[in-house]
């Protein structure tokens, strides 16, 4: 806690950012990162406010299926061949 230098609202960064690790031998690791170029990240961006050793806070809406539109689907075979 004595790295994080305060806490701010930041809106999301456009790319985001995500980091896994698999563990899959005893004592060894495969990571996998994905991430923005270093030259376009906007400063008052999540991502931008962490690297900085603020915490950050984004107030997020609840994801929510919709209703399924009114027209029929069309066939997958007209699709591929189409």
């Amino acid at each position: 806690m004595d790295d994080v230098r305060g806490l701010r609202w930041a809106d999301l960064d456009a790319f985001g950012y995500f980091r896994v690790a698999i563990a899959d031998l005893p004592g060894k690791a495969i990571q996998f990162e994905v991430g923005p170029p270093e030259g376009g990240l906007d400063p008052a961006s999540d991502s931008a406010l962490l690297r900085e050793c603020f915490a950050t806070l984004t107030p997020l809406t609840s994801v929510e299926p919709a209703s399924y539109p009114e027209s029929e689907l069309p066939d997958l075979a007209d699709l591929v061949s189409g």
